[in-house]
């Protein structure tokens, strides 16, 4: 598989940004928003508040950071769409959806 860029995980992506957010002082949490499988009714149960980032941070003197984690492919839900939009039309927060570091710098860097 030469020229073929290896994928990564969302799992992976939301590691490596709260590891960062830490790195940088900030305290940060992560939303546990999942399902679990339901055998009587052979489906997935949604537990959780739909639209809620994955990983929230805290610093003092900085705005609040709400970020939604996003694998290469990944795009927000129309739930997640709508939540970044709130926190970005309030004050002292900052909501971003990115697939990698990079994203995250530029678009907080931005949105400061």
């Amino acid at each position: 598989m030469i020229g073929k860029k290896p994928t990564i995980s969302e799992s992976t992506v939301q590691s490596q940004v709260k590891q960062y957010l830490e790195l940088m002082g900030y305290k940060v949490y992560r939303v546990n928003n999942s399902g679990t499988w339901n055998e009587s009714k052979h489906c997935y149960i949604f537990h959780g508040t739909a639209g809620v980032s994955d990983l929230i941070g805290f610093k003092a003197g900085h705005p609040a950071l709400f970020v939604e984690c996003k694998s290469p492919k990944g795009k927000p839900s129309p739930a997640q769409v709508e939540f970044l939009g709130l926190v970005n039309a309030s004050d002292g927060a900052i909501g971003v959806c990115v697939d990698n570091l990079e994203a995250l710098q530029k678009n907080i860097s931005q949105k400061r």
